[in-house]
């Protein structure tokens, strides 16, 4: 009986051969994306650096990650503007709805972010890190996510080759989000 259910699964998903599955859309965002809200108003992608500092910041940031990743023999990541927006948007988030999280509270991850943003979906090797600090020292936001497991992961993953940064301040906290993608 259990073969039987088996094979009818496998015969039911083959189809006749004749029309192939849909392609899916891939990561493939417009160079740069437009500033979008959720109906609430809550930020979804911001292209728009907060200030001189916060810019200073996020490319700090995308120079360590690179010179780390070249040290262990790695490729260092495109910049990516659209993970940027995506990125610096749910920095903001964070300061709006007060919450800090993988998840919103409209209960969106990365990938149904960049979906909503863009109308792609983003491949398999998509992560995100998320940290929030008191100290705008650019070296003590990147060794927090260096020393942090999952996040020394994501910098040392091998299935991306992109990555948005965005970075906001709120009084005197300052939110960071690095958005790992493939293109």
């Amino acid at each position: 009986m259990r073969r039987l259910l088996v094979a009818i699964l496998l015969l039911a998903g083959c189809g006749d051969g004749k029309d192939p599955p849909p392609e899916r859309q891939y990561w493939a965002a417009p160079k740069a994306l437009p500033n979008l809200n959720y109906p609430n108003d809550h930020p979804l992608t911001l292209a728009q650096v907060q200030n001189s500092e916060t810019d200073a910041l996020e490319q700090f940031q995308i120079i360590q990650i690179n010179q780390y990743r070249v040290m262990v023999g790695l490729p260092p990541l495109d910049r990516d503007e659209a993970a940027d927006a995506l990125a610096r948007a749910y920095a903001k988030h964070f300061t709006v709805h007060d919450f800090f999280g993988p998840v919103d509270p409209e209960g969106d991850a990365l990938p149904d972010r960049a979906w909503r943003a863009s109308g792609y979906s983003l491949n398999g090797g998509s992560r995100e890190s998320i940290l929030y600090t008191v100290a705008p020292d650019p070296d003590a936001m990147f060794n927090a996510f260096l020393k942090s497991p999952v996040d020394n992961q994501h910098i040392f993953a091998t299935d991306v080759n992109a990555v948005g940064i965005g970075i906001w301040q709120s009084g005197t906290i300052y939110y960071v989000v690095y958005n790992y993608v493939t293109r």
